[in-house]
Formats: structure tokens, C-alpha cells, sequence
């Protein structure tokens, strides 16, 4: 089979998996995912600085792009039929696995895909982003038991209260950001006066 080249043979290549009847709902994700992060990036904006347009500012340039990732998934959503969301969170599966199988061998990518590893997408994104070392291990854990570790689970922020009320202060205005922030000072000033 002759194929115009290589963004042409991948996609054909996605198509005839995406029409596999054991594809599983892992390696469907999968490969939309991969096909949306192999689309993304070639459609930006104009880059040169004298062309008509184009206004040599940042702002336009992360514009155009954000705006051509957008067309990408809504394209992608649309030929797929699902939502442009689902297509944005496949991306992010993929590349979690992809990361994944470069730090555990290529053995990975089939196990996580077939779900006989039985990882939900949240563990493999908090895997993906553990560092290679604890990757290397959680993964020699699950072949010599059976069974995954553990996923530790990203470590929830706790405020001083031990602090001086400045450092609290701080504290809560990184926590809680402005808005929640000047809440919390409306009401603390409400309970001074009570």
C-alpha cells in the first residue's frame, strides 16, 4: 500500500486499531490520545515577524496556538465522537504511558493497554510523574507480586497553624488564593466584632 507519507500512515495505521473489535477502552484512549499529541503542534500560527499578521508579540503567537490545539480536538472529537475533553485527557493518558514504558521497557506499554496491569488513569498519571527510580521500583514490585504497590497519592497541603500570623497569613493567601482569602478575612472580621 502506497501512503502520501509518514502523518498519512499513522493515521491509517490508528484507524484500522481504532476499528480492532478487542480494542480495549485503554488502547482506544491511547491512540486518540497519541494521534492528538502527533496533530497539535503542526498547525501554529504565523511565526514571522514581517508577515502580515504577525505582530512579533508572544501573546498572539500563544493565541494562534492555543486556538489550533482547540480546532485539533474539536476535529479530533468530531471524527472520533467523543468529546473535545476526552480527546484532551487521552493526550495526557498517552503520554503518561509513554513516559511509562520508557522507564519500564516496551513490556509496559501492552501490559497498562490490555488492563492486565489494572491501573486506572489516575494511577498512571501519579506513577508517570513519580521519579524514574520509584517508576523502576512500584513496576519490579507488581512482576515479582502479581499485584501494583501502593500508588502513592499526591500529598495534601496543610497550613501552619503552629506559625506566626504572618507566616499564616501567607500561608493561607497561597492556599486559598485572593478571592477565598478575602472571604475568610471578611468573616474573621465579622467574628472580631461578635
Amino acid at each position: 500500500m502506497e501512503l502520501p507519507d509518514r502523518e498519512a500512515a499513522r493515521n491509517w495505521l490508528i484507524e484500522r486499531q481504532m476499528s480492532r473489535r478487542n480494542l480495549t477502552a485503554a488502547g482506544a484512549s491511547y491512540l486518540r490520545g497519541k494521534r492528538y499529541l502527533a496533530e497539535k503542534g503542526k498547525w501554529g500560527g504565523d511565526r514571522v515577524s514581517g508577515a502580515a499578521g504577525a505582530s512579533g508579540q508572544n501573546v498572539h503567537l500563544l493565541s494562534q496556538h492555543s486556538n489550533a490545539e482547540s480546532a485539533t480536538q474539536k476535529r479530533l472529537a468530531e471524527e472520533f465522537r467523543v468529546n473535545a475533553r476526552t480527546i484532551r485527557r487521552d493526550a495526557e493518558v498517552a503520554a503518561a504511558v509513554d513516559a511509562l514504558a520508557q522507564s519500564w521497557g516496551e513490556a509496559a506499554r501492552p501490559l497498562i493497554l490490555s488492563g492486565d496491569a489494572r491501573l486506572t488513569r489516575q494511577q498512571v498519571a501519579r506513577m508517570a510523574q513519580l521519579p524514574v527510580e520509584e517508576q523502576k521500583r512500584q513496576f519490579q514490585a507488581f512482576q515479582e507480586a502479581g499485584r501494583w504497590p501502593t500508588v502513592p497519592r499526591p500529598a495534601k497541603r496543610t497550613l501552619p497553624l503552629d506559625a506566626e500570623p504572618a507566616s499564616l497569613a501567607r500561608a493561607l493567601w497561597d492556599h486559598l488564593g485572593p478571592h477565598q482569602a478575602g472571604l475568610v478575612y471578611h468573616h474573621l472580621a465579622g467574628l472580631m466584632r461578635g
